[in-house]
């Protein structure tokens, strides 16, 4: 459970979680604390074992967030009795569960601190309020840990108790191990009793980078650490046409081939490869810590750029084809004028006189087909090259079959042909 006075802010400033093995949370304290302690010098609202909010008409959350302010400065400075007092408050005014489990801490910071055991015993009270009314919030771990290890701090009435230093390790990833001072590796998290001083502690795990921090131990004091392990990164090898551009989740990583593998966050991912005349080649991988993956591309060539080619071709015919007819349409030319010539001079028969119409008419015909054919394969060979230029692929894009149909057109003194392409 979270809210405007959220738990982040204030975990930030409490302390870091030692570990432990959960305790029941339901646990009766009753029997850990001993005999009935003897009267506290502390009292008041704030040091009941339950405390109860005011009702529902005078609870203020501005009120409560400038409590919980006054809180979090009397607690930087060490002043956990004031803190106590601001946290509890802020709980009657506005009872949102996660000052539960930083009035907790403040106890337990107190209990650290004095050894009073009032502090320990309300420290175990609201962290057990807190997991009860939240087994499932952020903070849960963190107050299990510390539950787990006041309830082990058992009081022991009047014996001497023994100065005992520790380092407890906390950390989210399984399978965890932890060394300190270059010793033996440890299960993690765990507790490890050591002497007072400097203390080097590594904290590793497969699929992660190393933890490691150095610090001071004081004597009698509990070090708590809680170990943060970064993500090793996966390696991802791209295979696939020259020149190709690779994209992971639709950014641009660079052309194939790629000088070395790809390093990228574990995780669900989207590998994509595009060249201009193919289609787009798009999968879904889910890469692993440190792991190795190998994606190999295989791209087919668009319907664009096999509609192109058809363009092109068919351009490159008809441009024949009107060259053809223009050599048709100068032969007919030449002959014409032979007999243009010899009938000026009177030289030409009614048959000759008929054959110079049909040649003239023949000339003007080619000489139409030629021009039309030209402009038409003219246009075919500028559109299939657009169409070749401009075939970019588009990712996600769905495309069936490219389908063309053709016919030849024919009229009085023309000629041509139609194309109609389907995608």
């Amino acid at each position: 459970m979270t809210g405007p006075l959220g738990g982040v802010g204030l975990l930030a400033w409490l302390a870091f979680a030692p570990p432990g093995d959960p305790a029941e949370r339901s646990a009766d304290t009753s029997d850990l604390l001993g005999p009935a302690a003897a009267p506290s010098k502390h009292s008041g609202p704030a040091y009941v074992d339950v405390l109860e909010p005011l009702p529902e008409e005078l609870r203020s959350e501005d009120d409560a967030r400038l409590l919980k302010e006054s809180a979090k400065t009397a607690f930087r400075d060490e002043r956990f009795e004031d803190a106590i007092e601001f946290l509890a408050e802020a709980y009657r005014t506005f009872p949102y569960v996660t000052l539960l489990y930083s009035l907790g801490s403040a106890h337990r910071r107190a209990y650290e601190r004095d050894g009073d055991t009032e502090h320990r015993r309300l420290a175990i009270r609201r962290y057990q309020q807190y997991l009860s009314a939240a087994p499932d919030a952020e903070s849960a771990d963190l107050a299990q840990n510390y539950l787990t290890s006041l309830l082990a701090d058992r009081d022991l009435g009047d014996m001497e108790l023994e100065v005992v230093t520790r380092i407890l390790v906390s950390t989210t990833v399984e399978e965890a191990s932890m060394q300190i001072d270059g010793g033996p590796p440890l299960p993690a998290p765990g507790v490890i009793s050591v002497e007072p001083g400097h203390h080097e502690i590594l904290v590793r795990a497969a699929g992660y980078h190393d933890f490691v921090r150095g610090f001071d131990v004081p004597e009698g004091t509990t070090f708590q650490v809680q170990a943060e392990l970064e993500d090793k990164p996966a390696a991802l090898a791209v295979q696939g046409p020259k020149g190709a551009l690779v994209l992971l989740d639709g950014r641009a990583m660079g052309e194939l081939p790629l000088s070395h593998p790809l390093e990228v966050e574990s995780g669900p991912h989207v590998v994509s490869v595009t060249k201009n005349g193919y289609r787009a080649y798009s999968k879904d991988v889910t890469l692993e810590r440190d792991g190795n993956s190998l994606v190999r591309a295989s791209l087919d060539v668009s319907n664009q750029r096999f509609t192109s080619y058809f363009f092109m071709g068919l351009g490159g015919v008809a441009l024949v084809s009107s060259g053809v007819l223009a050599g048709l349409s100068v032969e007919r030319q030449g002959r014409a004028l032979t007999l243009e010539r010899q009938r000026m001079n009177g030289q030409v028969s009614n048959p000759q006189y008929d054959a110079y119409l049909e040649l003239v008419h023949s000339r003007n015909s080619l000489r139409t087909g030629a021009v039309f054919t030209g402009l038409g394969g003219a246009a075919l060979l500028v559109t299939g090259v657009m169409l070749y230029v401009f075939d970019r692929p588009q990712l996600g894009a769905t495309r069936g079959v490219a389908r063309v149909t053709g016919a030849p057109v024919i009229g009085a003194g023309t000629a041509g042909f139609t194309a109609v392409v389907q995608f």
